[in-house]
């Protein structure tokens, strides 16, 4: 035999020797998935519920309340980045958009606790991020016990992490989180028209909020992480904070937090100048969240802004409905920070249109979709809109202290 019949042979050998992906593998790490994701969110509903309204209900004063805010964030910012220098898991940027990628789970685990201690901090960032992290080692688990290939392993991880975000769809239809309808919808053709202008300017608002975080990126969330900055971050968010709800008296949470299970509170609001302040506050600390060295999702924070500026567009005197140009406010947001093909939009607005209360919610979605879609395209010279390019998840592990 020839040594390169002998090389064929060998390869063949090993095709057949590698363990191949059953499809009951597949099925049984997407239903995990499922579980996971739906027990992760309801346990973080609970905590984040406790830590910012229990709490600051329990302590009823709004100057304590406005130093345990402070103390939340500085401490919670700076444990971030000190876990992400420690452990040289430099985790993914906000700023990056979501991707789902192949990494160890220890890598994976190390970002989902990043996660979590940013949202429990009061970052105004949100909970997507943590699935993705939950779903990649899920799916590296399942691979290595399975022993499959590369490529079966990032099918694998691929569906856990799917698994995981119709587990937050489920959670959010279950539990109507973003459910903003309180009566019967009534669509009209005026509500398509006052959608257009609500939709451009909610994505603006969401290019302004980029273009600032990807220039602190340089500084905030530099290679590797420097804890002081992490602090300071923390407290200039605690700051904003501070000052907009003293501004205003809303509930902390319309600043800070995700903002997903508040927007239908933010579309009660009748004041512009509280709508303005809540809008100014959420966008500045959302930017410092995401340029900052936190870890979190892009999406949620940016669908409050732009159902908050449908609010503003009807007291101004809009015929339509809040409803419907809230949806379309918040597709837009969404969709400007998001790079989706025609088929995942059409879905994403189908679905959020129901998430959000009623089918007739759908065309404001797609018209928000397609506006937000469309000025990320014209933009997308303006540092920072749409995902920006990501960077490896891991470096050489350095000192705690910077």
């Amino acid at each position: 035999m020839s040594s390169e019949e002998s090389a064929v042979s060998a390869a063949s050998d090993e095709s057949q020797a590698q363990p191949k992906l059953r499809p009951v593998l597949l099925i049984v790490a997407l239903l995990v998935g499922v579980v996971i994701g739906v027990i992760y969110l309801k346990l973080l509903h609970v905590a984040l519920d406790v830590l910012w309204t229990d709490i600051p209900n329990a302590i009823n004063n709004e100057a304590f309340v406005g130093v345990y805010t402070a103390v939340m964030l500085v401490v919670g910012a700076t444990l971030v980045v000190a876990l992400r220098r420690s452990t040289g898991v430099f985790g993914h940027s906000p700023l990056d958009g979501l991707a789902v990628r192949v990494d160890p789970i220890r890598s994976s685990l190390i970002s989902l606790a990043a996660v979590v201690i940013s949202l429990f901090s009061g970052a105004v960032l949100g909970p997507e991020a943590g699935l993705i992290a939950m779903g990649t080692a899920l799916g590296m688990w399942f691979a290595q016990r399975s022993k499959v290939d590369e490529s079966n392993t990032e099918k694998l991880i691929k569906i856990a992490v799917l698994g995981a975000v119709i587990g937050l769809v489920v959670n959010m239809g279950a539990g109507q989180t973003v459910n903003i309808v309180s009566v019967p919808v009534q669509l009209a053709w005026t509500d398509l028209l006052w959608a257009i202008p609500v939709a451009i300017v909610s994505s603006l608002i969401i290019v302004a909020v980029r273009l600032p975080a990807y220039y602190l990126r340089n500084w905030g969330d530099k290679r590797p992480p420097h804890v002081y900055r992490g602090t300071i971050i923390g407290a200039l968010v605690a700051a904003v904070a501070i000052i907009g709800v003293g501004a205003t008296h809303v509930d902390p949470r319309l600043i800070l937090g995700s903002g997903e299970g508040y927007i239908s509170q933010v579309l009660e609001v009748t004041s512009m100048s509280t709508l303005v302040i809540i809008i100014v506050a959420k966008g500045i600390a959302y930017s410092l969240c995401l340029g900052g060295g936190l870890r979190g999702g892009p999406i949620f924070p940016a669908m409050f802004i732009g159902g908050a500026v449908g609010a503003i567009f009807v007291v101004l005197g809009s015929d339509a409905q809040v409803p419907t140009l809230a949806a379309a406010g918040v597709l837009a947001a969404t969709s400007t920070g998001l790079k989706l093909g025609w088929k995942p939009m059409i879905i994403v607005a189908v679905v959020f249109g129901l998430l959000l209360g009623s089918p007739l919610l759908i065309p404001t979605c797609l018209v928000g979709m397609v506006i937000g879609d469309v000025l990320r395209s014209l933009l997308a010279k303006v540092p920072g809109v749409g995902p920006v390019p990501d960077e490896p998840n891991s470096v050489p592990a350095a000192p705690a202290t910077a």
